[in-house]
C-alpha cells in the first residue's frame, strides 16, 4: 500500500532481489514450519507470483511445499507451528483458502491429526502453551483446519480438540490482579517461572488465539470470560508513568520490581500487547479497549533512538521490518498520520539495514547468544528475508495481504 514517501524503486529492485535468492537458495533449509522453515518460503513465492503477475515463483512455491509433504514421508517429524508440520498445514490451508492452491487438505493432513493432537497435550501437561513451539501452535492449525474443511466428521473432530484446549487453559489459569493469567518459563537459561506478556511465547498470544474463537458461536460462551479475564490482567500492569520506557513489562516475576523495559518489537513488548488488545477491543465493541490501544500504539511512536527500542536488525521477528508492519497496520485501521510517519521511519531505517556484504540481499540476522557467530544469514520468515520479502509486498501492494496471519496481526 504504497502511499508512502519512499521510492517505489528502491522497494522493488529490494523485493526482487530477496525472490532470487528464496528461489535458489530454499534447498538449504531443512525445517518445513511457516515461520522458520520451507512453508514460509513457499507463501513468500504464492505472494510475489500474485504481486508480480508471473506464474513463475508460483510454480517454485508449489514444488516447495510437495517437497515438504515428502520430507513428512520420508521421516520428517518436528511438529511445531514455528518450525514444522503444524506450520506447513496451516500454510497449505492459507494457500486454498486464498484461492493460490487447490488441494486436497483433507486428503493429506486428516492423517496428521492425532500426531499433532498428542503434540499438544503434551504440550499443555508441561505447560508449554507457546504460539511458535507449543500448545497455542497446535490450536491455531486446528482453527484453521476447522474453518477450511470440507467434511463434517472432520469439523467435529476440530471443534473437540479446541474445546479441549479450552478447557485446558481454563485449568491451568489463576486469578490474579483481578484478571487471569498463564504461568510459563520466562528465562529458558534458569527454568525462571512468570507471566509472560508477549505476542509471540505469552499472554499476547492466547488472547489472540481466544478472540479468533470468540466470533464462533459454538465457542463463544466457553472462552469469554478467559478472554476478558487476560485482558484484565494485561492492563493491571500497565504503566500510568509516560517518562517509562514502555508502558507494559516482557514479563513478570513473582515477587520481583516489575522492569518496564521491553523492547520495541512484533516478538515482545508494547506493539504485540497493543495490537492484540486493538483485535479484542473490535470484537467485543469495547471503544475504552480501543482507546487505550491506540495510546499504547502512539507511546511507542515516540520511542526511534536504539537505546529506547533495543532494534539492532532488520528482520520481522524483533527487527526494523517488523516494527515498520506493525505500524501500518494500525495505520490501515485506524487512518491516523502518526502511525503512517513512523512506519515509514521503520520503514527507512529497515532499508538502510542491508549493510552485510556477504548478508542475503545485504541483511542478516543479530544472534547475541552465541558469542562466536553474532550475525548470521536466514532465509526464513521470522528472522530473515523471507519475512522481509513478504512486508515489502505488504507495502507495494495496492490490495491488503493475508499472509501476516501466521504471525497473529490480521
Amino acid at each position: 500500500m504504497l502511499s508512502y514517501t519512499l521510492e517505489k524503486a528502491t522497494l522493488v529492485e529490494k523485493l526482487d532481489q530477496i525472490a532470487q535468492l528464496v528461489s535458489s537458495q530454499h534447498q538449504d533449509e531443512s525445517l518445513i514450519g511457516v515461520l522458520n522453515g520451507t512453508s514460509g518460503m513457499a507463501l513468500f513465492q504464492f505472494y510475489y507470483s500474485r504481486y508480480s503477475n508471473s506464474d513463475t515463483p508460483a510454480d517454485i512455491g508449489g514444488e516447495i511445499i510437495a517437497n515438504c509433504v515428502d520430507s513428512i514421508n520420508e521421516g520428517f517429524g518436528h511438529p511445531t507451528f514455528c518450525n514444522g508440520i503444524a506450520g506447513l498445514g496451516w500454510t497449505m490451508d492459507h494457500l486454498q483458502q486464498e484461492e493460490f492452491v487447490e488441494i486436497d487438505n483433507d486428503a493429506i493432513l486428516a492423517d496428521l491429526d492425532g500426531y499433532l493432537y498428542t503434540n499438544m497435550k503434551s504440550d499443555f501437561a508441561q505447560r508449554n502453551y507457546d504460539f511458535l513451539h507449543g500448545a497455542m501452535g497446535y490450536g491455531f492449525y486446528f482453527l484453521k483446519r476447522l474453518k477450511n474443511t470440507q467434511e463434517s466428521a472432520l469439523k467435529t473432530r476440530y471443534q473437540a480438540y479446541l474445546l479441549e484446549l479450552v478447557s485446558f487453559l481454563k485449568e491451568m489459569s489463576e486469578e490474579k490482579n483481578g484478571g487471569i493469567a498463564w504461568k510459563s518459563i520466562v528465562i529458558q537459561e534458569t527454568n525462571q517461572v512468570g507471566y509472560n506478556l508477549s505476542l509471540s511465547h505469552g499472554m499476547s498470544s492466547i488472547i489472540s488465539f481466544l478472540n479468533l474463537l470468540y466470533v464462533i458461536d459454538d465457542f463463544k460462551d466457553a472462552v469469554e470470560p478467559l478472554l476478558k479475564g487476560a485482558v484484565d490482567y494485561i492492563l493491571s500492569y500497565r504503566s500510568n508513568e509516560d517518562q517509562n520506557l514502555s508502558l507494559f513489562p516482557s514479563w513478570i516475576e513473582p515477587e520481583k520490581d516489575v522492569i518496564y523495559k521491553s523492547r520495541l518489537a512484533w516478538c515482545y513488548g508494547d506493539l504485540g500487547i497493543g495490537l492484540t488488545l486493538w483485535k479484542v477491543a473490535k470484537n467485543l465493541q469495547d471503544s475504552s479497549l480501543a482507546a487505550t490501544a491506540l495510546e499504547i500504539f502512539t507511546h511507542a511512536s515516540q520511542r526511534k533512538e536504539p537505546a529506547e527500542t533495543s532494534v539492532t536488525d532488520a528482520g520481522v521477528c524483533h527487527g526494523a521490518f517488523g516494527i515498520a508492519k506493525m505500524f501500518d497496520k494500525i495505520y490501515q485501521e485506524t487512518q491516523k498520520p502518526v502511525f503512517k510517519e513512523t512506519a515509514e521511519f521503520w520503514l527507512q531505517e529497515a532499508l538502510q539495514m542491508d549493510i552485510h556484504a556477504d548478508g542475503l540481499a545485504g541483511y542478516k540476522k543479530f544472534y547475541p547468544k552465541d558469542t562466536n557467530e553474532q550475525w548470521k544469514n536466514d532465509l526464513c520468515l521470522l528472522e530473515g528475508i523471507t519475512g522481509i520479502g513478504l512486508t515489502l509486498i505488504d507495502f507495494l501492494s495496492d490490495t491488503p495481504n493475508n499472509w501476516d496471519e501466521c504471525l497473529l496481526i490480521s
